[in-house]
């Protein structure tokens, strides 16, 4: 049965439950029959984990059960794999442009958000990737929305349907987007046609 006052809950970068302030994220707890609640002020791309036990009545607690892993911010996209890669991401067009010539990344992820494509809302960006390697899927969203994913309609931007070399194409910024920094994301996959933002990618 659910306990008398309700649960309380830690979230943590390191520490047991229970020990204190460093590593603690967030805290609270609930009242009697609430099981869900929100931590704020935790920080973005950070792995937590989250402990809780339940309040059984004035000084008394069940055990902490956790840790139970989650990471804030914008899912992993990995690979074992370097046989293919992007070894260039171009763009034209823009206010401001990409030029990124890059090998293959450690863990088959390279972080390059310090490099800017802009646009006027209602225009578009001419772009193109070059692909070392075999042919494979090509996939590129961008968060419209900055809610830290890719899966609202319309941030898929352009998806092959078909394995090919090098791809090339034009984004357009919806019109009425407010002004600010929005992620995009690019990922190719000799496995996928349609590659997915995210998960890994093994070598077979």
């Amino acid at each position: 049965s659910a306990p008398a006052d309700g649960y309380q809950w830690e979230v943590r970068t390191g520490g047991g439950p229970g020990s204190g302030s460093d590593g603690l994220g967030a805290s609270g707890s609930t009242t009697t029959d609430v099981t869900n609640d929100g931590a704020s002020g935790l920080s973005n791309d950070i792995d937590y984990s989250i402990f809780v036990r339940g309040i059984c009545g004035s000084g008394d607690t069940s055990d902490w059960t956790g840790p139970t892993g989650f990471r804030t911010g914008y899912c992993i996209s990995t690979s074992t794999d370097g046989t293919s890669y992007f070894s260039n991401f171009t763009t034209t067009g823009g206010v401001s442009n990409i030029s990124n010539a890059t090998g293959y990344a450690p863990n088959g992820y390279g972080d390059y958000t310090a490099q800017v494509v802009s646009q006027v809302p209602g225009l578009s960006v001419n772009w193109a990737t070059t692909t070392s390697g075999g042919e494979v899927g090509t996939a590129i969203w961008v968060d419209w929305n900055n809610d830290l994913d890719f899966d609202d309609a319309g941030e898929q931007v352009f998806t092959t349907t078909s394995y090919g070399y090098n791809q090339s194409g034009t984004i357009t910024v919806p019109p009425g987007t407010p002004d600010g920094s929005y992620r995009m994301r690019i990922r190719c996959n000799y496995l996928n046609p349609t590659p997915d933002a995210c998960g890994h990618r093994k070598s077979v």
